[in-house]
């Protein structure tokens, strides 16, 4: 009775989650074809009669732009401070940042728009429609980002962050047939774009699940361990990394901005900050995590970081090489990847359930 029990919250939880995935995501899609208030009503008359509303005048033109910058910021802070770690003030810091950075910007787009002659003649009005727009909807992505967790993933914010991508996926698609009908580029580079995408994604699965099983095995009989997401390791070390890597950047082109501008220095730089940065930030989390005592071996820290960093560089080889348009970058397909594993794990752990009420 007990296994039946349980068996049927399963599959109630995982009915749970799909339908979660799917609000956020339509909710999602809705507010890219809502027209921001303001706008000029010829204008935006032309844009809805020439193929649709172009996503950067409607209401989530911020996306989860504000939202990342400062939950970045916030895991920069858990992992110079593992203390911080599932503090419920941080995490308002992090909603709080989040709202600041929308306002900022809101009001630098709205400025924009009115430079450009988007917002007719309405004065004050249309600029603060505007800007309310603008924050209430990365508000509305703040909500919707905690509304979906998977095991070990907070996965609401990157399904938000993922829907850009594979909804430009088709004319990235188209791009790259153009440019092989164009005779741009040939059957072998298509190939190797495509071996380079499948291997990235093999590795990422296989890296992922293994921080799963790891994980299940650590939260049988723990109270606290919703509180952990140990698929950040995967997910946010390569965006760190090109995080700090930017703000390093500015710093050192107020000393040398002739080699910073040259390309070639460029292409260099974020090399060698992608190989130096992604290892030591995967170690961090590994400190978080032995902190709260789960413990990841070292062989698969070491694949964690040579995969993050593969895909990573491999994208930008692919780019500047092949000359392609790649469908998805690296840390998309890392990404893309986690949140699939960690909803395939979230609908269907009976067999793990299994294992942990019934040791023997």
């Amino acid at each position: 009775m007990s296994e039946m029990v349980g068996r049927s919250k399963v599959r109630s939880g995982a009915v749970g989650i799909l339908i979660g995935v799917a609000l956020v995501s339509l909710v999602a899609v809705a507010g890219r074809n809502i027209p921001l208030p303001g706008l000029d009503v010829a204008l935006l008359t032309s844009w809805v009669g020439q193929g649709g509303l172009p996503s950067q005048l409607s209401i989530l033109a911020l996306g989860v732009t504000p939202i990342l910058s400062a939950f970045a910021l916030g895991q920069v802070i858990r992992l110079l401070f593992p203390r911080t770690d599932g503090s419920i003030i941080l995490a308002v810091c992090e909603a709080v940042l989040a709202m600041l950075i929308a306002v900022g910007q809101a009001y630098s787009a709205a400025r924009g728009l009115d430079a450009m002659g988007y917002l007719g003649d309405q004065g004050s009005y249309g600029f603060f429609s505007v800007v309310a727009a603008l924050v209430g909807g990365v508000a509305v992505v703040l909500l919707l980002s905690r509304q979906v967790v998977l095991p070990g993933l907070l996965a609401g914010l990157w399904i938000l962050w993922l829907l850009p991508a594979f909804l430009d996926l088709p004319s990235n698609i188209l791009a790259s047939v153009d440019m092989a009908r164009t005779g741009a580029a040939s059957g072998t580079q298509f190939f190797e774009v495509l071996l380079f995408t499948i291997a990235v994604a093999a590795l990422s699965a296989f890296v992922v699940m293994a921080v799963l099983r790891h994980y299940r095995h650590w939260v049988a009989g723990r109270t606290d361990a919703k509180r952990l997401f140990p698929l950040a390791i995967v997910v946010w070390p390569p965006l760190l990394a090109a995080i700090v890597g930017s703000y390093l950047l500015v710093s050192l082109a107020l000393f040398a901005p002739n080699a910073v501008l040259q390309s070639s220095h460029m292409g260099a730089y974020f090399t060698g900050v992608t190989a130096i940065l992604v290892p030591i930030l995967v170690l961090g989390y590994k400190r978080l995590f032995d902190r709260r005592g789960l413990s990841l071996p070292s062989s698969l820290l070491l694949l964690i970081a040579a995969t993050q960093i593969v895909a990573i560089l491999g994208t930008e080889f692919a780019i500047n090489k092949m000359l392609l348009v790649l469908p998805l970058n690296g840390t998309t397909i890392l990404v893309a990847v986690a949140v699939c594993c960690a909803l395939i794990d979230a609908c269907l752990p009976a067999a793990h359930s299994a294992r942990t009420d019934n040791p023997a």
